[in-house]
């Protein structure tokens, strides 16, 4: 029971969190060039199916001018949290292996090699939750599968960061 609900507050937490950097990021379009704005299209694979959908866009969006004006952002030039969806892992997938399988996506769709820094198999700091820590000079990226409680799907989210002066 006590498990339950702390899984209830972290998870209350996290998305309390996706929310504020969800409302720090939003874009008009007076303010942003739409140009630096990236959209990489994930799809099901022999790892995974969406849930409700075929395929999913992570999208990765410079800050605001307004907020690149605040000191601890002043070098960095988009950073933002995406949720992807509910997937349902294939019969041999594995929470990593799906990961891998989109961490590939990515990297084909944004036309980088993303080096795997750690993941929650290596780091017990990353569980329970599978994650996958990538790096590349234009930009680190965290990809996260929680699953949901008496359930064998998954919520998908990515997390980006990209320093200043670097369009990933």
């Amino acid at each position: 029971m006590e498990r339950t609900k702390l899984f209830s507050r972290v998870s209350g937490g996290f998305f309390f969190a996706l929310l504020l950097i969800n409302i720090l990021t939003s874009h008009s379009a007076a303010e942003n060039d739409y140009t630096q704005v990236r959209h990489i299209q994930v799809d099901s694979s022999e790892e995974f199916d969406f849930v409700g959908k075929e395929r999913a866009v992570f999208t990765i969006r410079p800050l605001k001018p307004k907020l690149r004006a605040i000191e601890n952002l002043k070098n960095t030039q988009a950073v933002g949290i995406s949720y992807l969806g509910t997937i349902i892992l294939t019969r041999n997938a594995t929470p990593l292996s799906a990961l891998r399988d989109i961490s590939v996506q990515i990297s084909s769709g944004l036309n980088i090699n993303l080096a795997l820094i750690t993941d929650s198999v290596t780091s017990r700091s990353l569980q329970p939750h599978a994650m996958l820590l990538l790096y590349h000079p234009s930009l680190v990226i965290t990809l996260a599968l929680t699953r949901m409680p008496q359930s064998n799907q998954y919520s998908l989210f990515g997390s980006y960061a990209a320093p200043a002066n670097h369009a990933p």
